[in-house]
């Protein structure tokens, strides 16, 4: 797992950063809610990878009010920003919130997981697959794994593409040349892969049926079974 957490004072600027860095980043917090709406009972319990921040504890806490939330990230800050937003809302007793990474993660089972922009800071050196592994592991048989990240072509000049989309999306939407300057020197140290990449990884970590959900420029949401 990369070593990249984020201290207090990125965390104070993290909502501001995602929203207008992210093709559908707002859009795909509600459609996870939605999905996970339409295939859980009441008394589901879910496990939220990367939920430093809050929006997909906000989003699926709003969903449904008896659901048990379970959020892991590794940095303390992020997960104080995640703790205030979902007191202030009256949601923070049914949310537990772990400091760490997916290991650290309870054992569950659960009835379903999220992984919204998470996995391109693993390596795909095995770590890539040791972190699918370890979801699965956690989840009911048949729960479904939400994942939403930004993928790369694997041929030559697939990156460069990414970025120039990313660097455009972001321009357009009033960001600040130095926090572009930051984000961008940022995406250069992470580990995207291919679409058909993230497929193999579900099927060698033992996840079915995975297929695409969403689709937003370079940003993709896969849902995959247990």
């Amino acid at each position: 797992m990369s070593t990249i957490v984020f201290n207090a004072e990125a965390a104070k600027s993290y909502d501001d950063g995602p929203r207008r860095l992210v093709p559908g980043y707002a859009f795909f917090q509600d459609l996870i809610a939605q999905v996970l709406a339409s295939e859980l009972k009441d008394d589901a319990s879910i496990l939220v990878m990367g939920a430093g921040g809050g929006a997909e504890l906000m989003a699926i806490a709003a969903a449904r009010e008896s659901w048990r939330l379970t959020g892991v990230d590794p940095s303390a800050d992020m997960l104080a920003l995640a703790e205030g937003k979902l007191r202030a809302a009256g949601y923070a007793q049914r949310a537990s919130l772990v400091t760490g990474y997916v290991a650290d993660a309870p054992e569950g089972p659960f009835d379903a997981a999220t992984s919204c922009l998470v996995a391109p800071f693993v390596p795909d050196d095995g770590g890539k697959l040791d972190y699918f592994h370890q979801l699965r592991r956690r989840m009911r048989p048949g729960a479904p794994l939400l994942v939403v990240e930004g993928f790369v072509a694997d041929e030559p000049g697939g990156f460069d593409r990414y970025m120039k989309s990313y660097m455009m999306y972001a321009r357009l939407n009033g960001v600040a040349q130095a926090m572009l300057d930051r984000a961008v020197s940022a995406q250069a140290s992470l580990h995207y892969i291919s679409l058909e990449r993230q497929k193999q990884l579900f099927d060698e970590a033992g996840f079915s049926s995975a297929e695409t959900f969403f689709q937003a420029l370079h940003i993709y949401g896969w849902i995959a079974r247990a």
